[in-house]
């Protein structure tokens, strides 16, 4: 869910009606579709789903008031991990960790391939059935459905869009995403100094004769190591974001009454959104993998 956003009127009628009692449901078509390529995505990709899945659940900025024209659908998918892996052999031996991991890099591959409501990306994720038990867990969340059993398991707080005060909720998270920012820009363009200034020596190495080469190589290696030093620590700055997120999450704060009661506009979440807008968790992200590929090239 996405404070950043600006508040609508209403739910997106695009995935939600209203029922006689005045509740939001899904829409039937919208439920159909999500259901029938769930059901696809787990039989193309797994041994006997009927053994270990336990159903949908929606949640996020399109079960609220937050979302904007392009915002995406995420839905969880429910399993069993013990059922889960004792059904697939090829998963029957992993960590809890290992699974995890293994699940994500399976189920990203659909990423935004397929489209719900007014052409809305859908995006999947795989959360253990344990989990949804767990009211610390719930807690995390703002608003949550239950796709298949039609039912709201954490209903939408709603706000008056009139009396609602956006800056209030996002300018303390605002400002210390800037802080960063501004950080992050001098330490970006310092590592595109430190490895264009690589890249150059590195290419003349190549054409050197042995003897200026071994001369060359050491001034060459120290450029290397900075780079690679300076590329650890923005990728470390980039993990504390995330860290810090997680951690709002989890202790929350004393005065959530004074961000509309939302979880998610606490500021350690806002600065992380902030940060995700402006494109520089991307980048940062990018720039890590980069760093990997330099540590292996030679000189």
């Amino acid at each position: 869910m996405s404070m950043i956003d600006y508040p609508q009127q209403d739910l997106p009628t695009d995935i939600w009606m209203n029922t006689r009692n005045g509740e939001k449901m899904i829409r039937p078509d919208v439920k159909g579709r999500i259901e029938g390529l769930v059901g696809k995505i787990l039989t193309e990709n797994f041994i006997n789903p009927r053994g270990w899945y336990e159903g949908l659940l929606m949640g996020s900025s399109i079960a609220s008031q937050f979302y904007t024209p392009e915002t995406d659908v995420d839905v969880k998918i429910v399993i069993d991990f013990p059922r889960f892996q004792r059904n697939n052999p090829d998963f029957g031996n992993m960590s809890k960790e290992e699974l995890t991991v293994a699940l994500i890099n399976i189920i990203k591959k659909y990423k935004d391939v397929y489209t719900v409501g007014a052409d809305r990306p859908l995006d999947f994720f795989f959360i253990p059935m344990d989990r949804i038990n767990q009211d610390e867990v719930l807690a995390h969340f703002d608003s949550l459905y239950n796709i298949t059993l039609n039912t709201w398991i954490v209903r939408p707080r709603m706000v008056d869009i009139k009396d609602y005060d956006r800056d209030k909720v996002v300018s303390e998270g605002e400002d210390m995403a800037t802080e960063w920012a501004e950080k992050w820009d001098l330490d970006i363009g310092r590592i595109q100094r430190k490895f264009s200034d690589f890249d150059h020596i590195r290419e003349y190495l190549r054409s050197m004769p042995p003897e200026e080469k071994k001369r060359y190589r050491k001034q060459a290696e120290t450029i290397q190591s900075d780079l690679e030093k300076e590329i650890d620590e923005l990728t470390e700055d980039r993990q504390e974001i995330k860290e810090l997120r997680r951690k709002a999450y989890d202790e929350f704060a004393d005065d959530i009454d004074s961000y509309y009661g939302y979880i998610n506009a606490l500021p350690d979440v806002i600065q992380m959104k902030m940060l995700t807008l402006w494109g520089y968790m991307k980048i940062v992200k990018e720039i890590g993998d980069f760093g990997e590929e330099i540590s292996s090239r030679t000189l």
